[in-house]
């Protein structure tokens, strides 16, 4: 996947509605995939040559953006650390 060309706040709209579609317990990679997938469906969030297909797996810098975003959310208290007897990273 190519770099990512989204803001921050623009990548934080797209976190939070794909933390959304997780019911419970997920882990961090979860979310990154998720996101890599719905950017590469809906085409937006990095520049798409013609007639290439995509695989869901993004640059350092799109991991570390999310990353962020995550923890920026654990800050907020909308998200923690651990969960189904698993109290540690990367399980949220």
């Amino acid at each position: 996947m190519p770099p990512l060309t989204l803001t921050h706040q623009e990548m934080t709209v797209i976190v939070r509605k794909r933390l959304a579609q997780f019911p419970s317990t997920f882990d961090f990679n979860s979310v990154v995939k998720s996101v890599a997938s719905y950017l590469i469906k809906e085409g937006i969030g990095f520049k798409a040559e013609s007639h290439a297909t995509y695989q869901p797996n993004m640059d350092w810098n799109g991991i570390a953006l999310i990353r962020e975003i995550i923890w920026d959310h654990i800050i907020l208290r909308y998200v923690t650390v651990g969960g189904y007897g698993k109290d540690d990273w990367p399980n949220l």
